[in-house]
């Protein structure tokens, strides 16, 4: 679903139906300019709380202040299916970068593809953290290697979770599936067009975020931001860029795995025929 969020703060977003219990949510900032010479800045995002009617989205500009319109496309999914797998992984406090690998429920046919959210599911949804970054260093059939680091803050965070969606192929029912294979991000900002194989009726959501599989190096990478800009039937933009002083990251192998779908129902039916729901709509001025 699509929501209007401000730089520097939270929103709460409500669900188009209540869940019996919180969801798995995960989100992409994005902006409605189609211009190619439009420059937008860096921002972190997270979520902040989940309820079963509701949650709390935030954003956070990696640097000054963002006057820019910004929107959120979004997914809460509760259900688990043989082709993908949504869930929820608790980090506790932590300082600094920190990594950690995680196993699947379930085995994959194929390697999947995952899109992570850094979340505060656990937290009172009065509770306002310090922005995080959060990303995947692999991927394989089994599980995943994510990390994660405070940015714009003292570098100390009090309690995380870890949300995440993996899936197998480029297609989920109606949804478009896919990654975009940056290579290295070695300046301020750095965007990628992505065309669509087919396109879509109206203006698709975009989620998605970074990772490093197949990166051949014995070190993670440190903390990268991406945000989708330009968002057309046929196509759209993810960008690129360095979390601590914005000129020079020199991160490589870098990846953005994408789900993209029409609002409404989200269009993946789970093992027992059930759809799990995008949830939302509502503009947040």
């Amino acid at each position: 679903a699509e929501s209007r969020a401000a730089g520097g703060t939270c929103h709460w977003i409500p669900y188009s139906r209540d869940f019996s219990e919180p969801p798995m949510v995960v989100a992409t900032l994005n902006h409605h300019s189609t211009a190619a010479n439009v420059k937008h800045k860096a921002v972190n995002t997270w979520v902040e709380a989940v309820e079963t009617t509701r949650f709390r989205f935030c954003a956070n500009p990696l640097k000054g202040t963002h006057t820019d319109t910004a929107y959120v496309d979004w997914v809460a999914i509760k259900e688990r299916s043989l082709n993908y797998e949504a869930g929820s992984q608790v980090i506790g406090g932590f300082e600094g970068k920190q990594c950690a690998s995680f196993q699947f429920k379930k085995r994959f046919a194929d390697v999947p593809r995952i899109t992570v959210m850094a979340s505060h599911r656990t937290e009172p949804g009065s509770t306002e953290h310090d922005s995080v970054a959060l990303w995947t260093e692999w991927v394989s059939r089994d599980g995943y290697r994510a990390c994660w680091q405070e940015v714009n803050a003292d570098k100390k965070h009090s309690h995380l979770s870890l949300e995440y969606f993996a899936w197998v192929g480029d297609r989920l029912g109606a949804a478009h599936a896919g990654t975009i294979d940056a290579g290295s991000i070695t300046k301020a900002n750095k965007c990628f067009t992505h065309k669509f194989e087919e396109p879509f009726a109206t203006k698709p959501m975009v989620v998605g975020s970074i990772d490093h599989t197949g990166y051949k190096g014995a070190d993670d990478h440190d903390a990268l931001t991406s945000w989708v800009e330009g968002i057309t039937t046929a196509q759209f933009r993810v960008c690129f860029a360095d979390t601590d002083d914005y000129t020079t990251s020199g991160a490589t192998g870098v990846k953005y795995h994408f789900v993209s779908f029409n609002q409404g129902a989200f269009p993946a039916a789970d093992a027992h025929g059930r759809t799990a729901r995008l949830a939302g709509g509502a503009q947040v001025t």
